[in-house]
């Protein structure tokens, strides 16, 4: 069985996009991700110094193409369509575009929305991400208890691996984890280049926006099952289950 799942936003750089400039849909597809971030990322970048790649909005919407272009290489080598689809976080909107769900155009304009909504719910209270690795769930869960505890928010936001996991919460609550965990002999704590708290409750203001925006567009029946980041079942074909499903990914972890 062939399944293909794509990865979410992280780490951006500048030659992300470099390997897949040859592609006749390359340049097509880089001029609607310019129009939805409102330049060129990578000139910027040049510019303005690399820091500028790890906007939510930039950094998801190049994950996103760099996924799209690297399908393309790799589709003439697989037997199509694979089995199933799946995606990490943003990578769930590159599935539903290879499973033919969604085209690009509008694979393009539902992230930037996404990125633009999530964006807006830090501007009240700003958020942070912790990376944990080897250190019990048990343990993770515990500390994060303890400290919503003292009235800060702090979740677990993507449980990656066992023991390795991703938390998210406002920036005193993840500074106080990163001191907490520390004391349980982890093999690694990082902070993650993420500008905001995400698939956590912080972003519960935004999802009925989200959720009413998704009411305009139109999903078609993709071609192989979709599974989801929330529950890991197949999502739904249904249009109106599929729009919950998504928008619940906002504020569940994966």
């Amino acid at each position: 069985m062939i399944g293909l799942v794509f990865p979410g936003q992280g780490t951006v750089s500048k030659d992300i996009l470099a390997p897949y400039a040859h592609n006749s849909t390359f340049n097509e597809r880089y001029a609607l991700v310019c129009e939805a971030i409102g330049h060129d990322p990578i000139e910027h970048a040049s510019t303005y110094g690399a820091d500028t790649l790890h906007r939510n909005k930039t950094s998801s919407l190049l994950a996103v193409l760099a996924s799209v272009m690297a399908l393309d290489d790799l589709r003439p080598s697989i037997k199509w369509p694979p089995h199933a689809f799946a995606g990490y976080s943003v990578g769930q909107w590159t599935a539903l575009f290879a499973a033919r769900a969604i085209d690009f155009p509008t694979l393009v304009t539902l992230v930037s929305k996404r990125a633009a909504l999530m964006d807006h719910s830090q501007t009240s209270v700003t958020g942070q991400m912790l990376a944990v690795i080897g250190v019990g769930l048990e343990a993770v869960e515990s500390v994060c208890a303890e400290i919503r505890g003292s009235g800060k928010y702090i979740a677990v936001s993507n449980y990656n691996a066992s023991g390795q996991y991703t938390l998210a919460g406002e920036v005193d609550a993840v500074d106080l984890a990163e001191i907490k965990l520390a004391d349980r002999a982890p093999k690694k704590i990082e902070r993650l280049s993420m500008s905001g708290a995400w698939h956590c409750a912080m972003l519960a203001d935004i999802a009925g926006t989200f959720r009413e925006y998704l009411n305009s567009f139109t999903f078609d029946r993709p071609v192989a099952p979709v599974f989801d980041n929330v529950t890991g079942l197949e999502i739904a074909d249904k249009a109106d289950a599929l729009r919950d499903t998504l928008t619940q990914h906002l504020t569940s972890p994966v």
